[in-house]
């Protein structure tokens, strides 16, 4: 769905964000797949950053006003278009829209983007998901659990889980 549930989020996203930005401070973001611009709503009241947005589904753009949110706006594929250098991105609940082979690529597509860090929030739980509002890219092709997590995505240093959600930050690429 392009809407997110809030668990997570004040717990342990917005508190990692706002670390990272005594470390940076954390000037610009990459937001991938931010469907109704759930990361921006959280984190541009508390960040002086510019934000940029990659989305697969161009409906999305219009129907939640993307536009009014980011920057800029790229149209394309995580899989397949270049990340611009910033200080944090963002994969909230994208990663089980993808094969696992191609979810390592864009995990590591995310970390040699990242100055600062990259932070990660995808269900941890079986979470079956097609099709929805005529948007394909929606279904969830992958299942993952907290462990898979950390054995399979290289660099994550901190963690929280809740009841659905798992949340990463992960550093970047040396």
């Amino acid at each position: 769905m392009p809407y997110s549930t809030q668990e997570g989020k004040t717990e342990f996203l917005l508190p990692a964000v706002l670390d990272l930005n005594t470390r940076g401070p954390v000037s610009s973001v990459l937001d991938i797949g931010p469907g109704c611009g759930t990361y921006a709503d959280l984190l541009r009241p508390r960040l002086s950053a510019r934000f940029t947005a990659i989305e697969i589904f161009e409906p999305y753009v219009s129907r939640f006003r993307l536009n009014r949110k980011y920057d800029e706006i790229i149209l394309g594929d995580a899989r397949e278009v270049e990340f611009p250098d910033v200080d944090l991105v963002i994969l909230g609940d994208v990663l089980e829209h993808m094969e696992v082979t191609d979810a390592l690529t864009v995990w590591d597509k995310a970390r040699g983007a990242a100055r600062l860090g990259v932070l990660l929030s995808l269900p941890i739980v079986v979470f079956e998901q097609g099709c929805v509002d005529g948007n394909e890219h929606e279904a969830h092709l992958h299942h993952w659990t907290h462990n898979e997590v950390l054995t399979l995505l290289p660099g994550i240093y901190k963690s929280w889980t809740g009841s659905i959600v798992g949340c990463y930050l992960g550093s970047p690429t040396d």
